[in-house]
């Protein structure tokens, strides 16, 4: 394929930044809004049935990392500056949408629901209360398996990994981020170790967000 730009805007370079190919590699498109407003996509379902995504690298790993990150900043703000942190935690999974509207809004209402588990956790083990803030996160595990098969919905049609993929780096993530949360100390103690914690689970999140994305998984 000869790709000089976008095949369905046509904007070419440099004022778009990225391109995709389509899965037939018969087009390249800027982003999936552009691939699903094209002719391109009808002649793409009759000659291969519908397609769900077009390849390239998802940016849900960089959210995660930096969900993560602003999780440990809420660790470290003084009381009077948590609750713009927890929103501030709060916008970035809102930023992790998905294209069918059904699925992006259940997937929204539990990763709200996360964001309270693990910031309840963190209060919990800043007051020294280990027990109420494992309690928290244990209650993750249920929600845990439906992000997980939402993921795998998104995904069914993607060549690059299997459903197994999603949910081994779904839960590798959510152990590095527990760990973390784990080793927060009471307020007022030094976050050293916890900084590393979070800090070790912000960059595992790139890879796991690149396999619910539908990538590859870059952990083997």
């Amino acid at each position: 394929m000869n790709c000089n730009g976008c095949d369905g805007c046509g904007k070419g370079y440099p004022e778009i930044t990225q391109i995709h190919p389509c899965q037939c590699f018969l087009a390249a498109f800027c982003t999936v809004d552009c691939f699903e407003q094209s002719s391109h996509k009808l002649e793409c379902d009759l000659i291969n049935g519908p397609i769900s995504r077009l390849r390239g690298k998802s940016d849900i790993g960089q959210k995660l990392s930096k969900y993560t990150m602003m999780l440990y900043e809420f660790a470290e703000a003084e009381t009077s500056g948590k609750e713009s942190k927890r929103k501030e935690a709060r916008n970035i999974l809102n930023e992790i949408t998905l294209r069918d509207a059904n699925r992006n809004a259940d997937l929204q209402t539990l990763l709200d629901g996360w964001n309270t588990k693990n910031t309840l956790a963190i209060s919990y083990m800043q007051a020294g209360n280990r027990k109420a803030a494992e309690s928290e996160l244990n209650q993750i595990k249920g929600a845990s398996n439906t992000v997980i098969a939402i993921f795998k919905s998104e995904n069914r049609l993607s060549l690059k990994q299997r459903g197994k993929d999603i949910e081994n780096a779904w839960n590798s993530y959510l152990q590095a981020l527990r760990d973390a949360i784990m080793t927060v100390p009471k307020s007022g103690e030094p976050l050293l170790d916890a900084y590393s914690k979070f800090n070790d689970a912000s960059l595992l999140a790139v890879s796991v967000g690149n396999t619910l994305g539908g990538g590859k998984d870059m952990t083997k």
